[in-house]
């Protein structure tokens, strides 16, 4: 492994910034961090307690050469900003009724009292406000976010790979047509829990939290569940090994 880019990889975050901030702090005491750079694998919105907070460190350690992959909340999210989308009530009733779940809330935006379907134009106005809400730094980020990273070694992306080959699925995520529902190597939990896989490469994913994290010579599933109680694990790649707090910082 003494060719790897060396990483401290992160699974879904989900607006947790003090477990962030407790892993990356955790990793500079070590030394770690002289010389490995940090890789998210998606996920920053939603369910946590400081996504807004989450999103300026993210947009930070971007600029300092740090890599971060789009998960299905992000994916859902530029979807839904994007009123220009001649599918745009789809993706706006996606994020209002499976994804958004404090986000609105960490922008200042006041949530809609009814459901997508009770009140459809509520949810319009309230997603034009977290446009105008949102930092433009934090939407520059939001959506240049690519759907994979890969190594010589390594793919990293946010759900899995189905068993197609890794170059046919390559050419479909760098492209712009990701199909009606989006692309299942970012949304789908099968792929999230599934070891085989197209690629002769290992396949790192987030997406599917797991009491543990489970690797393979092939696959490594990382999302140890923080956004539902768990701790936030981290993995160190070229050492193959893994940061597992005893406590939710």
């Amino acid at each position: 492994m003494d060719n790897l880019q060396p990483f401290v990889v992160f699974p879904d975050t989900h607006g947790h910034l003090l477990e962030v901030e407790g892993v990356i702090s955790f990793c500079r005491q070590r030394g770690i961090l002289q010389d490995h750079r940090l890789l998210f694998l998606g996920d920053y919105v939603d369910r946590g307690p400081n996504v807004k907070e989450l999103m300026n460190l993210c947009v930070a350690l971007q600029k300092e050469g740090n890599v971060f992959l789009a998960g299905n909340h992000e994916f859902v999210l530029r979807m839904a900003l994007n009123t220009y989308h001649p599918n745009w009530e789809y993706w706006l009733g996606r994020w209002a009724v499976g994804h958004e779940d404090g986000t609105l809330q960490s922008y200042g935006v006041k949530l809609p009292s009814k459901d997508f379907f009770d009140d459809k134009t509520a949810w319009g106005k309230a997603i034009v406000e977290l446009w105008w809400a949102m930092p433009d730094s934090h939407r520059d980020f939001l959506f240049g976010l690519p759907l994979f990273y890969e190594t010589a070694e390594q793919i990293f992306v946010h759900a899995g790979l189905n068993l197609q080959p890794w170059e046919e699925q390559k050419l479909f995520l760098q492209g712009g047509d990701h199909g009606a529902r989006g692309p299942e190597q970012v949304f789908s939990h099968k792929l999230a829990q599934t070891i085989v896989h197209g690629a002769e490469k290992m396949v790192v994913s987030g997406h599917q939290h797991f009491s543990k994290p489970t690797k393979t010579s092939k696959r490594l599933l990382l999302h140890c569940g923080v956004d539902y109680g768990g701790p936030l694990v981290a993995w160190v790649n070229d050492l193959d090994r893994f940061i597992i707090p005893t406590k939710k910082v």
